[in-house]
């Protein structure tokens, strides 16, 4: 008795509609997974940060608008205040932008003369990778500096990117 009732349970139509429904979920996971990434992507911190500067500021005080439910008056003084703190970001960036530039080759050598010659020709491809998000990073703030003249691995020894040239507000 007890063999007749386990053949009926894993019978054809029992085995199908399993199926059916397990590709179901996985169908239902994959959409609300894509569904949350869109979002993500839309509202997100990369919605944020893919913006210029002037959107990236515009962001901040709206956002802080509906959720402090700002006057029109109170709007425009936050408007100001993070208009002149970016310009003052920005401004030390610049003014510094050597000095972390040296620091940052600095630390690119020191690594260099720990590693074996195999190690180095991999190091100078992951050092290329970190430059270029280096200035793809800066570049949001601005536009991108001419790249400096390079070597074998793509950076002059001791040779800081310069900072971007002024933008116009």
């Amino acid at each position: 008795m007890i063999g007749d009732g386990m053949a009926r349970a894993w019978d054809r139509k029992g085995f199908l509609k399993a199926f059916v429904l397990l590709g179901v979920a996985l169908c239902a996971g994959f959409l609300g997974g894509w569904a949350g990434g869109v979002y993500y992507a839309k509202r997100g911190i990369h919605a944020f940060l893919s913006r210029q500067a002037e959107q990236r500021r515009e962001f901040m005080v709206d956002r802080l608008a509906r959720e402090l439910d700002l006057s029109a008056g109170q709007r425009q003084k936050i408007r100001d205040i993070i208009e002149k703190s970016f310009k003052d970001v920005v401004a030390l960036r610049k003014k510094h932008r050597p000095e972390e530039e040296a620091i940052i080759q600095e630390s690119f050598e020191k690594i260099e003369k720990v590693l074996e010659p195999a190690q180095r020709v991999k190091w100078g491809e992951i050092k290329e990778k970190l430059v270029t998000e280096r200035r793809r990073f800066h570049g949001l703030y601005g536009p991108l500096p001419p790249p400096p003249p390079h070597d074998h691995d793509g950076v002059a020894p001791g040779t800081p990117v310069p900072p971007p040239p002024d933008k116009p507000s």
